[in-house]
This record gives structure tokens, sequence and C-alpha cells, in this order.
């Protein structure tokens, strides 16, 4: 396997085709919310717990932000190569599958998609329109400049 932790590409940086495990959502029994954001380290630790993990169809909205480092991931048999300021937007129904899970950094905001629609949240629609805009997201985004520097900001400790 090349270093990349995705199997050897086909033409066109495409992956060959194998198997494919549904992956749910499920929030921790005690998390209150459909909503999750943790850094790198636990996501390394969530995938790496999982013993020859493959390619995965998720049920959930994922967005996967790398603020250090360089890390590639296969999104419907894409591999797409990822740097500072990199986003990935995983929609409900793709295929997925994690690349090396060293040498990078960054964080991990998963949801369900269910948390998007009209009249679901306590908050006024108009404000889901962000949230909304992710589903229209391509599989890749590059940012830059001061987009960069608010995503890579640490939040405060408590």
């Amino acid at each position: 396997m090349p270093e990349s932790g995705i199997p050897a590409s086909t033409a066109r940086g495409r992956v060959a085709r194998g198997p494919v495990s549904a992956v749910h959502y499920a929030p921790p029994p005690d998390h209150g919310l459909d909503v999750e954001l943790y850094p790198a380290a636990e996501l390394r630790r969530r995938v790496l717990s999982v013993a020859e993990r493959g390619a995965e169809r998720i049920d959930f909205l994922c967005l996967l932000y790398v603020s250090a480092g360089r890390y590639s991931h296969m999104v419907d048999f894409e591999i797409f190569d990822c740097a500072a300021g990199s986003v990935l937007a995983l929609q409900p129904g793709q295929v997925h599958r994690f690349g090396n899970m060293r040498g990078w950094d960054g964080w991990t905001l998963v949801f369900r998609s269910e948390l998007l629609r009209a009249g679901a949240a306590s908050m006024p629609t108009d404000d889901l329109e962000l949230f909304r805009d992710i589903t229209e997201l391509p599989a890749h985004v590059r940012l830059s400049g001061s987009a960069i520097s608010s995503a890579s900001t640490k939040p405060p400790t408590s």
C-alpha cells in the first residue's frame, strides 16, 4: 500500500473499487447534541481503533480541515491530496476511505443531516442557510489568507 494509506490508484487518480461498509453516526451516549467537533488526534484514535478499515459509505455530514502537514483522502473513488488550508466536505451517501492518519493536524466536524431540516433546530431558518451551503460544497476546497487563520485558531480552553 502506498504512503498515502489508500490502495494503489487506477488511471486518472481514481481508486479501484472494493467492498463498501455502511457507517452510521452515533454520538457518544452522554452527548446531548447530534454535532461533534474534535481534533485530528481524536479522529486518528477513532480511525485506528478499527482494524482493516476500508471504504465506507457515511449517513452524516463530515468536514475535515487540515491545518498542518499533508493528508490524502479518497472520496467517491477519487483521491484528494490535502495540505494546510484544505477542507474535505463528505456528504451523506458518499463513499470515502481514510488515508495515512499520521503527519497532519486539523479538526473534524460531524453532524447528522437532519440537523439542517427547517424546524429541526431552535434557530431561525435563515440562520440555517450557512449550514445548507455545506451540502453545496465540492469534495475538496483549499482555503487561503484569513480563512486559514480563522479555521486554524484553537478555541479557548475553559
